[in-house]
């Protein structure tokens, strides 16, 4: 099994600590399952499971999806090359074609002119174009007529030929995420993965979308939290935005796919668990044999669930309400589609953070498990998003429930004992800690297995 895979271009990947978190995780049991509780990408999940057996935890669909597909052993029989082959020239793919071509070609040709050196139509078109918004009659005002027209057309034939509910992708997130070409292909996948799939085998050909998507994405750092602005900060449009735009848009879903099908195809066992529920929950039922909890949650107001709703939108593949913005007077979609029942984590607002943390080692600790916590301090003068709880916070709730709390910190891998809280500890740099707790005395800085 591949130990080391970023499944999606995530937020606060542990990607390149693994290896100090085995050590960490090691130093507390060598043997026992493994529970990954904020599991998010699936990256822990993933490094263990050829180690030891993981039960991997978190309450978003894309979280659920890309775990089972690397925690889960299934035997595909489908080819990646007959699956495109099919979905390519499948009635949905090629209705939604026609269907959306002049809009496809409107696209490419606002491209074309801002690589010439005339970028005002694309601008227009990134900062308006949305076949929900239009759908909602939440679209600007003062839209291009040519793409207001484009737009209304698409919107008339979709419903026309019934194809409003194969089409969610491209309705969606087309010309915003993606180029409406490479959702339509998105749509085409989707829709043979849910007629022709199920269960765990569905949830591989799922995470190869996600994954797919992921690296096709048309935005800075390929993340989803907010679609490309063309405009800088003084409402001047950028330079080179054509280029920009075609490097992302003219990449081929379907190569991306393939990969990772192949990818996935390949990982997995049988004795893995995954759990899609809140992280009270899922600790109520803790399997008897986990001897170690790693847990990674979220510890900014920044919640996770904007950043990755386009990928919860695609695996559940429903057609969620969108939340309003107020521009000027008006009430508008907003424009990063952002689902209005996003799930919103007591982690990331201040008047619950302290319950939540208190709530997550309590629970863990009467399970008689051990816990290794991820942190990432920070120095008030750096600059850097504030941290809803202080180091010693956690420190101080930690040492409620445990006998031996101890901090590894990543960067030179010290250990710093802090039974008796200390008011003036304070990391020095923007290092991520792993803070480790137990029952078990420490020896030369380690923990006895």
């Amino acid at each position: 099994m591949q130990e080391e895979i970023k499944t999606i271009n995530y937020l606060g990947s542990k990607f390149r600590i693994l290896h100090e978190i085995e050590e960490a995780i090691n130093e507390l049991s060598t043997t026992g399952a493994i529970c990954d509780l904020f599991a998010g990408s699936g990256t822990v999940s993933s490094y263990f499971a050829s180690k030891r057996k993981v039960v991997s935890v978190d309450i978003q669909e894309y979280s659920r999806v890309l775990c089972s597909a690397v925690l889960n052993k299934v035997d595909i029989k489908k080819e990646p090359d007959s699956v495109i082959d099919i979905c390519t020239k499948s009635y949905i793919n090629q209705k939604l074609e026609d269907i959306y071509r002049e809009l496809i070609n409107y696209e490419q040709e606002c491209i074309d002119s801002a690589i010439n050196g005339k970028p005002e139509e694309l601008s227009d078109f990134l900062e308006n174009v949305s076949v929900y918004a239009m759908e909602k009659k939440s679209a600007n005002s003062c839209l291009d007529s040519k793409l207001r027209l484009k737009l209304e057309k698409v919107i008339s034939e979709t419903k026309k030929n019934d194809m409003t509910h194969n089409s969610i992708v491209a309705r969606y997130f087309g010309g915003i995420y993606f180029s409406f070409e490479q959702s339509i292909q998105i749509d085409a996948i989707m829709n043979w993965i849910t007629q022709n799939t199920i269960g765990k085998e569905k949830d591989k050909f799922v995470a190869a979308v996600v994954s797919a998507t992921s690296e096709i994405v048309n935005t800075i750092g390929k993340q989803f939290a907010q679609p490309i602005n063309p405009r800088n900060t003084e409402g001047k449009i950028k330079k080179n935005i054509g280029i920009r735009i075609q490097k992302d848009r003219k990449l081929e879903f379907f190569l991306f796919f393939k990969k990772w099908l192949q990818i996935y195809a390949q990982m997995g066992s049988e004795e893995n668990i995954i759990i899609c529920s809140d992280y009270k929950e899922a600790l109520a039922r803790l399997p008897e044999d986990v001897s170690v909890v790693y847990a990674d949650p979220p510890y900014t107001r920044y919640h996770y669930s904007r950043y990755y709703h386009v990928l919860e939108t695609i695996c559940l593949y429903d057609e969620p309400e969108v939340s309003n913005v107020k521009v000027g007077n008006d009430i508008k979609i907003s424009r990063g589609m952002y689902r209005s029942e996003r799930h919103q984590s007591p982690f990331c607002i201040k008047s619950q953070a302290k319950k939540a943390f208190e709530e997550l080692i309590e629970s863990v600790a009467k399970k008689k498990v051990k816990l290794v916590l991820s942190y990432s301090p920070y120095e008030k003068t750096s600059g850097s998003t504030p941290r809803l709880m202080e180091i010693n916070e956690i420190m101080e709730i930690a040492n409620k429930y445990y006998k031996n709390v101890f901090i590894k910190e990543i960067n030179d891998i010290v250990h710093s004992k802090l039974n008796k809280v200390e008011k003036n500890y304070e990391i020095k740099c923007p290092a991520e800690v792993l803070i480790m707790c137990s029952w078990e005395e420490a020896n030369e800085g380690k923990f006895n297995n």
